[in-house]
């Protein structure tokens, strides 16, 4: 049995909650192999959570706004170059790592920028010598990584790049799609583009999505203050938020979601839906 995050929206700051859930993995690299992971996950998920349509975003997503909203597909403007790029790439580009011993730092690494997002990632983690991604800076921007929202810079990039003209018809395509739950199985990093869809769709029903476009207010909307390193907290920063523990992952709020749709049921189901 394996343990996998399914991020919701929610009403108010910090815009997310991340659910645990309890289902069979199920092992491999086939398309095959990574439907029947959704499949166990969604519907372990929506047994417990039958309020929130869930979309797995990621290139082995069975939906395909889920595909359209990949990192490796939106595209984000950058003014500099007054041209779009990758939006992963642009991602990858702006880390900056540390040696915590010696505080020397590599990066950010603006000659991978044009490369596509997986050619970039691979360059740029070639070049990190294993130190420690711990702040970001892209045009005139410099973003810390804050333990109470360590992925606010990423979040700020997928959502800036969704806002983008470039990426209009998928943003329609999700905001006209009810989902308000997500999942990016094909990964396990600290940053998650299915937590961004989520605190994405929460600030659009909240009317928020303007403040998205202003990094100052942006900033604001998840109490963050550039101005009071090393913390960079502020009234209520911590309120609610999910810290992460030892083991490098979120520590849930709510008990993670029991497994009640079983490895069987899963075959079952994927052999109805997806097997020719």
């Amino acid at each position: 049995m394996a343990q996998k995050p399914v991020y919701i929206t929610k009403n108010k700051y910090p815009y997310f909650e991340e659910i645990g859930v309890n289902c069979t993995w199920f092992g491999g690299f086939s398309q095959a192999q990574k439907l029947r992971c959704i499949i166990s996950v969604h519907e372990n998920f929506k047994a417990a959570y039958p309020e929130y349509p869930v979309c797995e975003i990621s290139h082995a997503s069975p939906v395909q706004t889920g595909k359209e909203l990949s990192a490796m597909s939106l595209k984000k403007y950058v003014p500099s170059k007054q041209s779009y790029y990758c939006m992963e790439s642009v991602f990858q580009s702006s880390r900056i790592y540390t040696n915590p011993q010696t505080n020397e730092t590599v990066g950010p690494f603006k000659e991978f920028l044009p490369l596509d997002g997986k050619s970039c990632k691979k360059k740029v983690k070639e070049l990190s010598n294993g130190w420690h991604s711990y702040a970001y800076h892209f045009e005139n921007v410099s973003c810390p990584a804050p333990d109470f929202h360590i992925s606010l810079f990423y979040d700020w990039i997928y959502m800036s790049a969704l806002l983008e003209e470039a990426n209009e018809s998928v943003r329609k395509a999700l905001l006209t799609s009810g989902f308000r739950a997500f999942t990016d199985l094909a990964t396990n990093a600290l940053n998650s583009q299915a937590r961004s869809c989520a605190i994405f769709m929460s600030l659009a029903e909240q009317n928020l999505l303007e403040r998205i476009q202003d990094f100052d207010t942006y900033c604001e909307l998840f109490r963050v203050d550039i101005q009071n390193p090393p913390s960079y907290a502020c009234k209520g920063s911590y309120y609610d938020v999910q810290l992460l523990g030892k083991n490098h992952k979120y520590r849930l709020i709510h008990p993670a979601v029991e497994q009640t749709f079983s490895k069987e049921d899963v075959q079952e189901y994927y052999q109805k839906h997806y097997q020719k």
